[in-house]
């Protein structure tokens, strides 16, 4: 299972990165 993780974790860390990046895409923040 260690493999998979080396592979998951890299994954799950762009996914959010990815997330992150379309909020900010579709909402602009306001202050």
């Amino acid at each position: 299972m260690d493999a998979l993780d080396s592979v998951v974790d890299p994954l799950r860390e762009f996914a959010k990165d990815s997330v992150r990046l379309v909020k900010r895409c579709h909402k602009p923040d306001r202050k």
